[in-house]
Parts: structure tokens; C-alpha cells; sequence
């Protein structure tokens, strides 16, 4: 890719939100606190990265790690025009996310295969590919589609920081579909950490083999 300046910083919650409008495939905000990082090329504006507490409180169980040591990075949403490696961007949020959350000791993300993405800007990077998620499914509620963690058979569901709000129950739902599951990429922050995730590696997927590996049994 052609040089350019770069610069990354901290971004409002109102410019990351219309970055996603414009430059990510999902355009809802991930739920839970985030770290929100914003890029420029050259004093232009080119999107953003984010960090938060990911979809499962159990992101960094396997890996020794409670809730408040691991993270997901759960958008990288870019303009088509950026010119930097996203492995580089990658990086540098990374350490950027470190010395803001000094605490952190495992991030966890994920590439989806249904929109052709096998993960290879997370190879370029140094992640570590440990798998494919088991299959998910999705609901079909008034028009809308919800995600399985959205969708619960006792009518609420625990948001972030505890509190319960009312959610639809699966018989509530006109639709129900598989969705196949994610690869999953692990960067581990200390030497006690990489032991753990370097026993689960596996093989990375290529890009001609994204929609065919199988599931291994969940942005980005």
C-alpha cells in the first residue's frame, strides 16, 4: 500500500457511530463500555477500531483471564480508500489499548465467513487463529433479526453491569436460521497467557477456504 501519515486517536461516541454507518457491514454499536479509536491518513478521517467486553463473559475464561483482563476487538471499520496495512493499524491500537487498560491480558476477535472475511489482516498482525466457533442462530422478531443472546426463553436477558431487561422468547419469533460460525483470533498479552493460547492453536484458514473450513466447536 501507498505511505502516508497516520494518526490514531480517540474518537466520540457520535463520530464512531456514523463510521460504522458508513464503513461497517453491521452498523449497530457493540453493547458495553468501549474503547474507540479513530484513523486518519494525511489529516483525512478514515474510520475507526474498537475494543470492548466482547458478547461473553467468558471471552478469556479458557485462557486464565477473568472479564476484566480480556477484551474483544469488536469493529475495525475502514474506508476503501485507506491506504495503511490493517495489520499495522491493528498493531498500533493495540498498544494503544494497552496503556490505556493497562489491566488487559488476553484480546479475543473474530472473523466472519459469511461476508467473505477469513482473518487474514489478524495473521498479518501476529494473531493467534485457535478455530472456528460453534454455529449460532438468529430470530426474526417484528421485522427485525436478533441475535441468539437477544432472544430468551424466560422473556429478559442481563445486560452489562448486571441489570435485566425484558427481551422476546423464541416462540415470540416469526423466523428462526443457523448462522455458521466465526474464526476465531486470539492475541495474547503476557508469557503466562501465550502458553495457553499456543495449546489451542490450529492451522489458519486462506482465503479460498473460508467458507468451506469446518467448525471447530463465536470483527471483525
Amino acid at each position: 500500500m501507498a505511505k502516508c501519515s497516520l494518526k490514531i486517536d480517540f474518537v466520540t461516541h457520535e463520530v464512531y457511530r456514523a463510521a460504522l454507518r458508513r464503513w461497517y457491514y453491521r452498523p449497530e454499536s457493540p453493547m458495553g463500555k468501549l474503547v474507540r479509536l479513530g484513523v486518519w491518513e494525511d489529516d483525512r478521517f478514515v474510520g475507526v477500531v474498537s475494543f470492548g467486553p466482547g458478547s461473553s463473559s467468558t471471552l478469556g475464561q479458557r485462557f486464565g483471564c477473568t472479564s476484566l483482563q480480556s477484551c474483544e476487538l469488536n469493529r475495525i471499520a475502514l474506508s476503501p480508500e485507506h491506504k495503511t496495512e490493517v495489520s499495522r493499524i491493528i498493531k498500533i491500537a493495540v498498544l494503544m489499548l494497552r496503556k490505556q487498560s493497562p489491566g488487559i491480558r488476553v484480546i479475543v476477535t473474530f472473523a466472519d465467513p459469511q461476508v467473505g472475511h477469513h482473518g487474514g489482516v489478524y495473521q498479518g498482525a501476529g494473531w493467534i487463529y485457535t478455530g472456528k466457533t460453534a454455529d449460532d442462530r438468529r430470530y426474526l422478531y417484528r421485522g427485525e433479526w436478533l441475535h441468539s443472546r437477544s432472544v430468551r426463553a424466560s422473556g429478559n436477558v442481563r445486560r452489562p453491569g448486571g441489570k435485566r431487561v425484558s427481551c422476546p422468547r423464541p416462540r415470540d419469533c416469526e423466523r428462526v436460521e443457523i448462522v455458521p460460525g466465526k474464526h476465531r483470533y486470539v492475541l495474547p498479552l503476557t508469557p503466562e497467557v501465550r502458553v495457553l493460547v499456543e495449546r489451542a492453536r490450529r492451522d489458519a484458514p486462506k482465503a479460498d477456504q473460508s467458507a468451506s473450513s469446518s467448525s471447530e466447536s463465536s470483527t471483525s
